[in-house]
């Protein structure tokens, strides 16, 4: 699905104050569901390039029309609707026959997505949540205030270097050195958990 030359490019409506906000909000949600939503529209194309160019036109219509969602709960069920209709247009543009789908596997498809990803989603952050704490609560006030600084309060490492009367290379290093600490402490939980990092 390649997009013609002589056709004008797609426009993002910009939003009036905190609608950006909302816009990205819904946006950034709906993109979680990415690669459900690929295996979706792959079940009935059967061509991986296709469904990718369905899905990213499907991004399209989610951000110019992110006002059209009534119930955030429901994000996942609108997305697929756009992504379903996005398909159906697809098939009909090859312009040849395409094998129909296989309407038990959509039907697991569907049942799979629906009944899972939410609450696999909501509970892989939940894990990674009280994981990250308990490794955080293992580092001294020293690390977390680097951290926060850096990270939080998106403070520069130079900032960081005159605060804590360092050298900018001395906070790079600590910063580096805390992050790998508390990316393998994190990896360990995770798999005492069962939980893919």
């Amino acid at each position: 699905m390649t997009t013609s030359t002589s056709e004008p490019p797609v426009e993002m409506a910009t939003p009036p104050g905190g609608d950006a906000a909302r816009r990205d909000e819904v946006v950034k949600t709906a993109f979680k569901y990415r690669d459900a939503l690929l295996g979706y529209s792959y079940s009935m194309l059967r061509s991986w390039t296709l469904a990718e160019d369905v899905v990213q036109e499907s991004f399209l219509v989610v951000m110019n029309k992110w006002q059209d969602l009534k119930d955030d709960a429901g994000i996942f069920l609108w997305v697929r609707q756009i992504v379903h209709f996005k398909t159906l247009e697809a098939i009909r543009a090859r312009g040849r026959e395409t094998m129909l789908p296989d309407e038990e596997l959509l039907g697991l498809v569907e049942k799979a997505v629906s009944e899972n990803l939410d609450e696999a989603m909501a509970e892989r952050q939940r894990v990674l949540g009280v994981s990250l704490r308990e490794c955080m609560s293992r580092l001294n006030r020293f690390s977390v205030s680097l951290l926060a600084g850096f990270y939080w309060r998106q403070e520069s490492c130079e900032a960081l270097a005159e605060e804590h009367g360092r050298s900018i290379n001395a906070v790079r290093l600590m910063l580096s050195r805390l992050r790998e600490k508390l990316r393998t402490c994190l990896s360990k939980r995770l798999q005492q958990q069962g939980v893919r990092p």
